[in-house]
This record gives C-alpha cells, structure tokens and sequence, in this order.
C-alpha cells in the first residue's frame, strides 16, 4: 500500500500497515492490552510508603505522609497546638458582632439547628453540656442574686470532668451526673465552695431513679433502694 508502513504489532506480534513509524499497535484492543500491562508493572514495582511518624504501617496514599491512625493523631495534636489563638481570634470577633442585628439572628439560628443534633450525636458534649447545666442551676437555687460567671471564673476545669466521668454509660439518657456530697451542702456564694462542689472526686454516674431518691441527703446509699 502506498505511503503505509508495514509494522508488527508490539502485542500480538500480528502484521499491519501504518501510515506513522510511530504506531505500535495494530488495534485499539492491542493498545489497551498494552496500558493495562504497563500499570499492572507500575502497581508491583511501586515503592510502599511508610508513615512518618510510626515506620511501621504504609500511608493513606502515596502523596500523603501518615498512616490512617496517626493522621488522625496529627491532626488532633495540631488542633490542640492552635486552641487557644482560635479562642483569642473567635472571643474577638464574637465582641465586634454580638450587637449586630444580622449577626445576632444568624447565631441564634445556628446555635437553634446546632446543639440539639451535635448533644444528640455526641457524647462528650452531651456531658460538657449537662454540667454547665449543673452549675448554672446551682447557682440559680442556691445563691440569693442567682448571678452566674464562666466556669473559669470558679476555677472549674469541664475538660477534666468529662476525663474523670469516663467511661460513658451506654444508656446514658438513664444515668444523671451526681454530686457525692450534694450542691446543697456547700456555700455557694463562695467561689471556692463551688470549686469543691464541682471537683471530679465528688462527680459520680448515677442511675437517674437513684438519684431522685437520694436528693441531697449525706447518708443515702443504694441499700435504700428496694
């Protein structure tokens, strides 16, 4: 044939005529053959990549430097790394906006939509939420202005809280967080008072009938109940 080029082809070996010195293959069926050879090489010759920061297990992909566990430690670690410039950099912004109508509207949506899926979802905040609750309702009963500070303010370490109270009950919705030694048995209008009432070793799970029968007596114990 004129102008065209007799060629073998690289898969088959089977004769063909090209017009290009170029062309390899005599059908688009030989071509791919010869794509899936190539990446079946590249998959076995391909390096394993080992984490950064264990040795031990291959990364996520090829382009990233962790293993699936310690990415997930890495990222917790850099997040706690920068809390408290995101808290300085979120306290900021809150005190520009809280007197802008539009801002005021939106947060209330968000926080509306927000916290009853994230306390439904997630246990930790579930908890956290139940003790600022705790406290604020102490205060409300047990001091004669009733007026409330941030748990900084006494000294309350929430974080260390939720730590001391795990493990979480499975059915946590049965279970109350009870005070040991009962709010009503301290002096609430005392800053440190309300320091020891809310101190992890007087915190305890209790079963939410438990704990409408102990109330606030010293000297309750489960031998009470039936």
């Amino acid at each position: 044939m004129a102008g065209e080029i007799k060629r073998f082809c690289s898969i088959c070996g089977k004769e063909f005529y090209a017009m290009s010195p170029q062309k390899k293959y005599c059908s688009p069926e030989c071509r791919k053959a010869f794509f899936e050879q190539q990446l079946k090489i590249k998959e076995i010759n391909k390096e394993v990549r080992l984490c950064k920061r264990c040795h031990n297990k291959p990364t996520i992909t090829s382009a990233t430097w962790y293993c699936q566990e310690c990415n997930g430690l890495v990222l917790d670690e850099e997040y706690k790394k920068h809390l408290s410039r995101m808290k300085v950099s979120q306290n900021k912004y809150y005190h520009q906006m809280k007197n802008n109508p539009d801002y005021k509207d939106y947060r209330a949506k968000y926080i509306k939509n927000y916290i009853p899926i994230r306390y439904k979802k997630d246990k930790e905040f579930k908890v956290a939420m139940n003790l600022r609750n705790l406290l604020y309702q102490a205060l409300k009963k047990y001091t004669k202005s009733g007026k409330t500070f941030s748990s900084s303010k006494y000294g309350i370490d929430f974080e260390e809280l939720i730590e001391h109270l795990k493990p979480f009950p499975k059915d946590i919705e049965n279970w109350h967080i009870d005070h040991i030694i009962p709010l009503s048995h301290f002096n609430l209008e005392n800053p440190e008072e309300i320091k020891k009432a809310f101190t992890p070793e007087n915190l305890q799970w209790l079963l939410a009938s438990d704990n409408i029968k102990k109330g606030n007596r010293l000297d309750w114990g489960k031998k009470d109940t039936p």
